[in-house]
């Protein structure tokens, strides 16, 4: 069996996340900003119970002019916004616990979990107790029927959503995802881009999460992506053995090349960038640079926007162009470490 350290190099992330809404109080879409007041006081009240009132982080959402992702979202879940009166959404972030809970967007509590590596036992054991809490003092909307309520139909049931973000730049290469995507599908899996346009990945990050909430128990969901994540591994390992074996060269030049590129860009957009590092994270995995992986996902988040923002008001940046604020920050991380290389 795949070891943790071994398995680090295909999983980036993984995630466990319950919508829950409140009994009584009617959906986003129709209830008033007394209820979101409401909904936020009582999270508060959580989170000062649970965690301390000083050991957790909260961030007005409305007022975030550009803030990187809070939360995962997929095409069933979370990306529905609803219209009408404008209500307060907040996020309460325990980073110790890798733990946040998101108000008022399509369902009026959000609870995720986000473990780094191959981790979702401890993702989904975070999520549950803070869950937990919440249900303690939070009456929420169920049928015996149909479980949880939820805005989104698709996540009525457990409304649980548990995920994991993953590397897969060989299958990418070797139009392998179409194949992969109908086995996991056979699992009760999706496997969704990312960062991307339709079914077409930048970056090569793809999120596996699972299809069904209706007729199916917390436990058997976290065991049915357990399965999907060891079947796109074992996939990837497998083409990216294939690949090496068969295209070596063309390989040694994709990475060396984006590893070039971000050491000497001035300007980077969002999706050029997603590329490049992904390409310079296989580089990392296979052992062609003489890098850690770790250091390619730390620069998987300092080209995000929120923190290419952030960067852009600390250096006092912000007439400059996003993408090219990207691109320094690279070339400030990167070129050091090429030149060591060359």
């Amino acid at each position: 069996m795949m070891d943790k350290k071994d398995e680090r190099m295909f999983v980036f992330k993984t995630s466990v996340r319950f919508f829950r809404n409140v009994k009584d109080v009617p959906f986003v879409s129709r209830f008033s900003p007394d209820d979101a007041e409401d909904i936020n006081r009582n999270v508060k009240s959580v989170c000062d119970g649970e965690w301390g009132e000083d050991k957790y982080d909260t961030l007005n959402i409305n007022k975030a002019e550009k803030c990187d992702i809070l939360y995962w979202c997929d095409e069933n879940c979370c990306n529905v916004r609803t219209g009408g009166t404008e209500y307060e959404r907040m996020a309460f972030t325990n980073s110790a616990k890798g733990t946040s809970i998101v108000t008022n967007e399509s369902e009026h509590i959000l609870v995720q979990s986000i473990k780094d590596g191959c981790d979702i036992d401890s993702a989904y054991k975070n999520a549950c107790e803070t869950m937990n809490a919440l249900s303690r003092r939070i009456p929420f909307a169920a049928s015996e029927k149909y479980g949880f309520l939820t805005a989104v139909p698709f996540c009525a049931g457990t409304a649980m959503k548990a995920g994991a973000l993953v590397h897969l730049p060989a299958l990418a290469m070797t139009n392998g995802l179409g194949k992969l995507t109908e086995r996991l599908a056979g699992e009760g899996a999706n496997l969704k881009p990312f960062f991307g346009e339709r079914d077409v990945s930048f970056g090569a990050f793809y999120q596996i999460t699972n299809i069904f909430t209706l007729g199916i128990t917390e436990d058997e969901t976290v065991n049915y992506i357990k399965t999907a994540v060891d079947m796109a591994i074992e996939a990837e390992d497998e083409c990216r053995s294939e690949l090496v074996s068969t295209k070596e060269r063309e390989i040694y030049n994709i990475v060396w090349r984006s590893l070039g590129v971000l050491a000497v860009a001035r300007r980077l957009d969002l999706k050029e960038f997603m590329t490049h590092v992904s390409n310079i994270r296989m580089g990392a995995e296979l052992g062609i640079i003489d890098i850690d992986a770790d250091f390619a996902d730390e620069l998987f988040l300092y080209g995000q926007n929120g923190y290419v923002d952030r960067y852009s008001v600390r250096f006092s940046l912000e007439n400059e162009i996003a993408d090219d604020v990207r691109a320094r920050i690279m070339r400030e991380n990167v070129a050091p470490v090429l030149r060591k290389m060359i």
